[in-house]
């Protein structure tokens, strides 16, 4: 799980991220609320041209679509490369 620190280093650094889940993607967003201190982490998915997204570190390509999701900050992992051939 990354620090909020961090999502902001791998947001401002444009790096791509791995999320619980699997998928693979790059922030684009983090908001925090308060009085809570929820923090959600809006991630691009990118589109790996046959309209499903990249897969998921050592498993099968996701049903999912290209596009914006919303994660809590618990749902990402770190950082990763983007798969080849995408």
């Amino acid at each position: 799980m990354a620090t909020l620190r961090q999502i902001h280093r791998y947001m401002n650094e444009r790096q791509a991220v791995v999320l619980k889940d699997g998928r693979i993607g790059k922030i684009s967003r983090v908001d925090t609320f308060f009085p809570k201190a929820e923090t959600i982490v809006t991630v691009w998915l990118r589109d790996s041209g046959d309209g499903v997204a990249p897969s998921p570190v050592g498993g099968t390509p996701s049903n999912t679509l290209s596009g914006l999701v919303k994660v809590g900050l618990d749902d990402v992992l770190g950082t990763t490369t983007w798969p080849s051939g995408t």
